[in-house]
């Protein structure tokens, strides 16, 4: 028969009805494979199996009678290697109250698509033998020959199975013997081992002894390291073999987001607070090539840390993991940076000053120098004594400063004159002596540099200097010996420098005064607007014509010419030239 899908089957009163159909009408199939596990029923299988209790997967074997499963465990075999149809009639089924028989047909059934075929039983129940009508008559012979072939076989294969149980038994019955005389061999060993045992067990209370003392020398170093890690602020963190926590202190929690219940966690699930850092790569590094790893990190609030990663070694030198510490370097960083600023700063200083700077030796020898000294240059003077560069006369001065300086941290200041090297022009110097270094605290290795001269080129000062005392006394001699009188008058109208008094009226000598202390009363007025008519720039007045009286009343005219001496901010000061007729 054909069945042709139809959209009626999805009305689940069809559904329903089409259900009842073959519940009713249809025959009762069961599918069954070789180990007689049912794969499929149709219709009320419960007539003629049992279902036991608290049964996962039915089995035919374990819902029939012995001989029901001799008949199927037969008819099945024989349908799957032989692939012919079996029927078997009139099985009585007892397990009721009225006698009921039932007739089986064993048919081997492959569905389409599936690897392996089963057994197809037909079931068909009646009371009597007359009314099995329905089933086809297989060409094999009568039912009770059949069942007389079964039963032999059965026999049979008991029989096999009960010699294979007499040979075993006999087997073991000579494998007890065996046993038995080493048993006996055995209980002997067994007296000389417990006495072996006792001594043993004398050592091992011993060893007991012995072990809980070590176990309290353990527990007490584990204690010492607990404590070291929770009181350090040195973050440790421990890892195995395969970069997992095996332990840290609260230090670590700093940099990397860890609970205590993060032990065993791989450290790559959690993010480092450290700039540009991949632990897991060090680790791996350290761990494989047995050799330490130290940088300096940021993390990422800009603090400075030294990150160190060591092979973790147990006692027998064994390299279970490795061991990473977290050392806050901030202060010294900072403080390393601040030194190398200020050792630039110096630097730069010192090649770029005016002064020469040397530094010396204990000994007095040279150990840098900024520039050349007296015609030499740095390359000849390094390394050589700084006192063969000062005359003879200085040298016991020069080392009576640097042994005072070596003893005591003082800064000392003395003038030399030394001669260049080529011309043997003279040079003068203001020479500063001093300590270096603050070295009473330092070990003596470090004590090889500790004194610095700075010495002030005076040379063009002094020879400037010398140069105006020599012009000053040319132009005292000079303005002595004048005839006119010259007048050097400021802004206030008071006279900064006179050569000679002017009708003896004020003394030439006298300190910083007016003008009108040196001229007469009438003379004042028109003097000082002549004066401020020069600051003020008008210069085409050149002079100015006064007629005064002298002491003896006399009538005298006296002619001013003024020059504006000027500097950088201006005209600072009126210079007037005056003679006098009567």
């Amino acid at each position: 028969m054909r069945f042709y899908k139809s959209s009626a089957y999805s009305n689940p009163v069809v559904a329903s009805l089409t259900q009842y159909l073959a519940e009713q009408y249809a025959p009762i199939v069961l599918f069954v494979n070789k180990q007689l596990d049912i794969l499929y029923t149709n219709g009320d299988i419960s007539q003629f199996l049992t279902f036991p209790k608290a049964l996962a997967q039915f089995n035919v074997a374990k819902m029939l009678k012995k001989e029901g499963v001799i008949i199927f465990k037969n008819c099945v075999d024989r349908a799957l290697e032989e692939n012919t149809a079996t029927l078997y009639k009139d099985y009585a089924l007892t397990n009721r109250a009225d006698t009921r028989y039932a007739d089986f047909y064993f048919q081997k059934f492959k569905a389409p698509g599936a690897d392996q075929s089963v057994v197809m039983v037909r079931v068909l129940i009646h009371t009597s033998p007359a009314e099995a009508k329905n089933f086809p008559r297989p060409e094999s012979d009568a039912n009770i020959n059949e069942r007389l072939d079964l039963l032999e076989k059965e026999v049979d294969l008991s029989q096999e199975k009960k010699r294979a149980l007499m040979n075993e038994l006999e087997a073991t019955n000579e494998e007890l013997k065996t046993s038995n005389g080493e048993l006996m061999a055995s209980n002997e060993e067994l007296v000389s081992t417990n006495e072996e045992l006792q001594s043993v067990n004398e050592e091992i209370h011993t060893v007991n002894s012995e072990l809980q003392l070590k176990n309290e020398e353990l527990l007490m170093t584990q204690t010492d390291i607990n404590n070291m890690l929770e009181s350090t602020d040195i973050g440790i963190l421990f890892l195995d073999s395969k970069y997992n926590i095996n332990k840290f202190n609260d230090p670590v929690k700093e940099h990397y987001d860890l609970t205590d219940a993060d032990v065993g966690r791989s450290i790559t699930d959690f993010r480092s607070h450290f700039r540009e850092i991949q632990l897991k790569a060090i680790a791996q590094s350290v761990y494989n090539n047995l050799e330490p790893f130290e940088r300096e990190v940021v993390s990422d609030d800009g603090r400075f840390y030294l990150l160190r990663v060591l092979p973790y070694r147990t006692s027998k030198d064994q390299i279970k993991g490795v061991v990473v510490t977290f050392l806050d370097v901030n202060d010294l960083v900072r403080a390393r940076v601040d030194r190398l600023e200020v050792a630039d700063k110096f630097r730069a200083v010192f090649n770029n000053i005016q002064d020469i700077v040397i530094s010396l030796y204990e000994d007095g020898t040279i150990r840098n120098i900024n520039k050349s000294f007296v015609g030499y240059e740095k390359q000849e003077l390094l390394n050589r004594k700084l006192a063969d560069f000062f005359p003879r006369g200085d040298r016991k001065k020069l080392n009576e400063h640097l042994s005072i300086i070596k003893k005591e941290d003082v800064v000392r200041r003395d003038a030399f004159v030394l001669s260049q090297k080529r011309n043997g022009k003279k040079q003068y110097f203001d020479t500063t002596f001093m300590s270096s270094l603050s070295t009473s605290k330092l070990p003596e290795e470090k004590k090889a540099a500790n004194t610095l001269l700075i010495l002030k080129d005076k040379t063009e000062t002094i020879e400037r200097k010398e140069a105006l005392e020599e012009t000053l006394q040319l132009y005292h001699t000079f303005m002595g010996y004048a005839r006119q009188q010259i007048v050097l008058v400021d802004q206030s109208h008071h006279v900064i420098y006179i050569n000679r008094g002017i009708d003896k009226r004020a003394d030439i000598a006298a300190p910083y005064r007016h003008i009108s202390h040196y001229l007469p009363e009438e003379a004042v007025t028109p003097y000082t607007a002549y004066i401020d008519s020069i600051f003020e720039g008008n210069t085409k007045n050149a002079k100015l014509t006064i007629t005064i009286k002298n002491e003896d009343q006399e009538a005298q005219i006296v002619e001013y010419i003024g020059i504006p001496i000027a500097t950088t901010s201006g005209i600072d000061y009126v210079a007037t030239i005056s003679d006098t007729t009567i």
